[in-house]
């Protein structure tokens, strides 16, 4: 695992402590399950706890206890360059966004030129603090990879419609 950048290093320490904490509990319910199994007997308590723990095991077992993270790593190089085009095209725009407002000022009663000009970005940040609990929720139902394209096209809408906007009340939407 020497070819890890740092960040990759500390996601692959964190991964292997989730992964032990989670196999580790899901060793214990087993373990109680098949105490169990042999107690009251397999049929009475696989028919009754048996789904309940495939259950729990499709949503929170990771790979297997000697797993070395090898196959998450080989797929995060996929998303490396489309997440970085994503974070560069939403981020290139920054430097000069405030001189494409300025084109749109209009004195708003007691605001500031600057207070206006700062405004859609200030809105901007404000709905993305927002959603951001509501699209982590959302991410982990649908999938990263579905949430991933959607949030893509959502920004390149976005930054289409940045494009195309006529006055302050179309750039503020």
């Amino acid at each position: 695992m020497d070819f890890l950048d740092e960040i990759g290093r500390v996601s692959t320490l964190l991964n292997k402590g989730l992964s032990r904490v989670n196999n580790s509990a899901y060793a214990a319910l087993a373990q109680r399950v098949g105490a169990a199994q042999a107690r009251f007997g397999e049929q009475t308590v696989g028919a009754a706890i048996g789904p309940l723990l495939e259950k729990f095991e499709r949503r929170f077992l990771f790979g297997a206890a000697d797993y070395d993270g090898g196959t998450l790593v080989n797929r995060l190089v996929y998303i490396r360059w489309p997440f970085f085009l994503l974070i560069f095209s939403d981020s290139l725009s920054l430097s000069f966004f405030p001189n494409f407002v300025a084109q749109f000022y209009h004195p708003i009663g007691w605001l500031s030129r600057e207070v206006v000009i700062g405004l859609p970005i200030s809105v901007f940040m404000f709905v993305w603090a927002l959603s951001l609990p509501i699209s982590g929720q959302w991410s982990e139902r649908v999938g990263h990879r579905r949430a991933f394209i959607v949030g893509a096209l959502v920004t390149a809408l976005g930054l289409i419609l940045t494009a195309t906007s006529q006055n302050m009340l179309e750039l503020l939407m």
